[in-house]
């Protein structure tokens, strides 16, 4: 190792220009200028210009390693999950994990796991690309990946507001197939107990209950709808209020199937019968539901489907494709033991 001195026949070179100071010449993001100084395809022309044009003027020599992290030749897809109450033990939250994983390893890459808390700190330097699942409060996040031209798609929302591709889940339509079977089965006094109103598969879930009842001529109390956050212990509130009102429900429609269950549970506690005296549907198709105390009617929601074609649609994006897509897929109403017609008496 050699250590220089002020009497070394070699001089200390001057402060090395960092990708920072690039970056600010050129009036881009440092994502940007790394992607630029690893010929993405993905970097619009006039930004690709400024930033060339900036390292030719400030001399700017890059660290190769630092060049391959920062621009993502290492072969990484990050994925950015808003945090909740119950994530980690969340069906959906689990899935959505397991799928996009899976769906790498086949690509031959790696995933980055970032749980949104409230505070962007996700540094877009370490991935070639970005799965967002979903968007809750991190509207700016997006909208900051997008500036900075990194490859992205949506998941499980259907996004109006920015340019970028999404594919979501027709939670209106299951929501309204739901329903529609309970008042095909003659039940009146239907409740929804939703999910997180803040969501917008929750407000599309209790848009579609909503509609089947309109168009159904059915007029519920107010407090037939129930706001929860797809927990099981919101679930439970939510029933034990309803069960103290004068007019009880004889059939409950949950937005998710952990709050289905729950509901199930308590009901069975009281000693009602499911589904004689009172019918239960679910929805997610959670598989943990198909086996006791009895198997719940739910709406299957394709998310294999779903991060598939989100994957596929974030590989055109990485190889420079621009067009933006949107997706929304179908769900499909799966029918248990929950649910039976509504007694006459």
């Amino acid at each position: 190792m050699s250590v220089l001195t002020p009497n070394n026949s070699e001089r200390a070179e001057p402060s090395a220009v960092t990708i920072k100071e690039v970056a600010r010449y050129a009036g881009v993001s440092i994502a940007t200028v790394s992607r630029v100084l690893n010929d993405s395809p993905s970097v619009k022309e006039k930004n690709k210009t400024r930033v060339l044009e900036a390292v030719r003027k400030l001399g700017y020599k890059p660290n190769v390693f630092a060049q391959r992290l920062a621009g993502g030749k290492l072969n990484v897809v990050g994925l950015i999950i808003p945090g909740y109450e119950g994530i980690f033990h969340s069906f959906y939250a689990q899935e959505i994990i397991k799928n996009v994983g899976l769906g790498l390893e086949t690509l031959k890459k790696d995933l980055f796991l970032h749980i949104f808390w409230g505070k962007d700190n996700f540094s877009s330097s370490y991935v070639e690309g970005v799965i967002f699942n979903d968007i809750i409060r991190n509207q700016d996040q997006l909208n900051r990946i997008i500036e900075e031209e990194l490859p992205c798609v949506v998941i499980n929302k259907k996004v109006e507001e920015f340019k970028v591709s999404s594919v979501a889940i027709d939670n209106e339509k299951g929501a309204e197939e739901a329903t529609k079977l309970l008042l095909e089965l003659g039940h009146k006094k239907v409740v929804h107990v939703a999910g997180d109103l803040t969501t917008q598969c929750a407000q599309e879930r209790l848009s579609g209950f909503k509609k089947s009842l309109e168009e159904a001529g059915v007029t519920i109390p107010d407090y037939f709808i129930q706001e929860g956050n797809f927990s099981r212990a919101q679930a439970r509130k939510a029933v034990e209020f309803l069960f103290t009102q004068h007019e009880k429900p004889t059939a409950i429609f949950c937005a998710s199937d952990d709050m289905a269950y729950e509901v199930i549970l308590y009901l069975l506690e009281k000693g009602v019968k499911v589904p004689q005296d009172v019918s239960v549907v679910g929805f997610d198709n959670n598989p943990q539901y198909l086996h006791g105390p009895l198997a719940i009617t739910t709406v299957h929601q394709p998310i294999n489907e779903m991060v598939t074609k989100a994957l596929k649609i974030l590989q055109e994006h990485i190889s420079g494709q621009t067009m933006v897509i949107k997706k929304v897929l179908p769900t499909r109403l799966i029918i248990g033991d929950s649910t039976t017609y509504a007694s006459k008496s």
